[in-house]
């Protein structure tokens, strides 16, 4: 069988796309492709790769920001070029078919397959905020160097080509998906896995699983968070995901500690860091919060991941989210950054029964529709039409 080569610029967290990459390789390697996977650290997402005896490769490659270093821009081509060349060699090497790259920071495995006259699919997940001609001009250049684009949502298509004249063709919008077989009782599953963290068992939990960073919108549920436990005196709130390094965001989870706790709501609102097994989480939650501020969620695998394990969602109404929840939303929805709405939001839930239940019908309904049976037919088709035409024709 063919072998592709899965390429991921990871960070030491595991986040949305390591996990959404996972299921594709695991799609893959179920239908019968070899499969290999490059990614830059070892972190938890390499151990689930070993776990499953999928061939792993550790290549690090430069990651594209906004920066006022005069000297990043001339480093990151370099480092481009460093990369781009070892990844030639390794597909080499491998006997690579077909390149499979996870983000737009994965420029140079697109590069280095069409170097080599390889298929190339780049899976873009990700609202670009640079300026608008470095904007225009990487997203050719992701264009160009790959047989096709798939973004995740039409919030990531538009936002990022809309104003790309060129190579349109190319990009398509093709959603993540969740695995159907993470629905139902699970005998592993403790009665109530909030104990852990210290969260009183009777309490009615408001979940955000999501990496410590600001433009996730932690903060917006923190503001949010004495008017929501003000009107629900059962309720706690707890924040499920790692910080992110780099770029000054390690203070981020530090400042909502502090704002927590001078609110004095610090016997209410809890931080528990990453949990390997969220899923668990989600399942058990009241409540399950996405509150993106800028830029907007690209998809919202959370949001997704709730509405299958039927629980009810608010989630801001911009970008994949509301993709996702459909019209009518199975799902309520807030302003981005909007404190007062999204604590409204959160207390109609909790204290209307038939509306929770309501929301939980339309939003398995809705989750059924982003299953890896609905989209994996068109994403192997995809894959089967790169490999026929073999090169760079398309």
């Amino acid at each position: 069988m063919p072998k592709i080569a899965f390429v991921h610029s990871n960070n030491n967290d595991v986040g949305g796309s390591d996990i959404a990459m996972w299921r594709v390789v695991c799609a893959c390697r179920d239908a019968g492709y070899d499969t290999l996977v490059v990614i830059s650290r070892r972190n938890l997402i390499w151990e689930r790769y070993e776990r499953e005896r999928i061939a792993i490769q550790q290549v690090s490659m430069p990651r594209l920001s906004q920066s006022l270093n005069p000297f990043f821009y001339p480093m990151w081509l370099l480092e481009l070029f460093v990369t781009t060349v070892r990844l030639m060699r390794l597909f080499s090497r491998e006997r690579v078919d077909l390149v499979f790259a996870n983000d737009f920071n994965e420029l140079p495995a697109t590069l280095a397959g069409r170097f080599l006259g390889l298929p190339r699919i780049m899976r873009l997940r990700f609202v670009f905020r640079l300026p608008t001609w470095i904007r225009r001009g990487y997203m050719i250049l992701l264009a160009w160097a790959a047989n096709r684009v798939l973004c995740v949502s039409e919030a990531v298509r538009l936002s990022n080509f809309n104003d790309v004249r060129c190579f349109q063709d190319r990009v398509l919008t093709l959603y993540d998906w969740h695995e159907e077989n993470v629905s139902g009782e699970r005998h592993d599953w403790p009665a109530n896995p909030f104990e852990r963290f210290g969260i009183d068992p009777s309490a009615r939990v408001v979940l955000m699983p999501a990496r410590m960073e600001p433009w996730k919108g932690q903060h917006v549920l923190v503001e949010a968070a004495p008017d929501i436990l003000e009107a629900i005196p059962d309720a706690a709130i707890l924040f499920v995901g790692d910080l992110v390094q780099g770029r000054g965001r390690e203070k981020y989870s530090e400042e909502l500690r502090t704002r927590v706790q001078s609110a004095g709501l610090s016997a209410r609102v809890f931080f528990s860091g990453h949990v390997e097994e969220v899923d668990v989480l989600i399942r058990a939650a009241s409540v399950v919060v996405s509150c993106t501020a800028d830029p907007p969620e690209p998809f919202g695998l959370t949001v997704l991941e709730a509405l299958w394990y039927g629980t009810p969602v608010v989630a801001p109404a911009v970008g994949g989210p509301i993709e996702i929840v459909g019209n009518p939303p199975a799902a309520l929805l807030h302003a981005p950054g909007n404190a007062k709405e999204l604590g409204a939001a959160v207390v109609r839930i909790l204290g209307d029964r038939e509306l929770a239940d309501e929301l939980v019908l339309r939003g398995q309904e809705r989750a059924a529709k982003f299953t890896r049976q609905m989209l994996w037919a068109q994403f192997n088709r995809i894959i089967e039409e790169l490999l026929s035409a073999g090169t760079n024709s398309k």
